[in-house]
């Protein structure tokens, strides 16, 4: 176990065996059942972990995705949060993409218009010493990859969630004054309603 986990999920591969990912400050890890108990399968390389989720994109192809968010190193909150895919190989899970974010809080897939996205919830500024504030980001999976789509406007987000309604698509950002809600219209998500937080 990891000490101070942040977020878990647990998840099935080809409906055969149950893990458990856990994200935490030191380090973030897979968990595999055994029939009895869950047991150490696999350890990931990340920078203070807050959040991990998890989708399987096709069912044919096979594409099984895990992503951890990253806060912060030592000296700065610009660090890459990663995504690893599923090995079928070895049954692990290998890096596929590093993904640029700043003091990144959370991570969530989504489907909308049978299009896979990924939010990730960028909360401070890019060091520890600038005034610089980051912005989140949209990121759509293309040809077996994320590629950045959009930032969102509003400094220093501390929750991102997507909202998928039917045919329409939400994303409801927050920080510590505002709750901004951005409406997926054509090729783009718009700020669509906000309001302030009266303290």
């Amino acid at each position: 176990t990891g000490k101070f986990a942040e977020a878990t999920t647990g998840f099935t591969i080809d409906g055969a065996h149950c893990y458990l990912a856990i994200a935490s400050s030191d380090r973030a890890f897979v968990l595999k059942h055994n029939g009895r108990e869950f047991i150490a399968h696999q350890n990931f390389k990340t920078l203070r972990s807050t959040s991990v989720d998890f989708v399987s994109v096709d069912p044919i192809s096979r594409h099984h995705l895990l992503a951890f968010s990253s806060y912060s190193n030592r000296t700065s909150y610009n660090v890459p949060s990663y995504l690893y895919r599923w090995n079928n190989v070895t049954e692990l899970f290998q890096l596929h993409q590093t993904l640029p974010s700043t003091g990144a809080k959370n991570i969530n897939f989504f489907f909308t218009e049978q299009k896979l996205w990924l939010a990730i919830t960028c909360s401070v500024s890019g060091t520890k010493t600038s005034q610089d504030v980051a912005f989140s980001q949209i990121y759509i999976w293309r040809n077996s990859s994320f590629y950045l789509h959009q930032h969102l406007p509003v400094l220093a987000v501390q929750n991102l969630y997507p909202l998928v309604i039917g045919c329409h698509t939400f994303i409801i950002a927050s920080n510590k004054s505002d709750s901004h809600v951005y409406y997926k219209e054509s090729d783009s998500f718009k700020n669509y309603l906000c309001h302030s937080v009266l303290i």
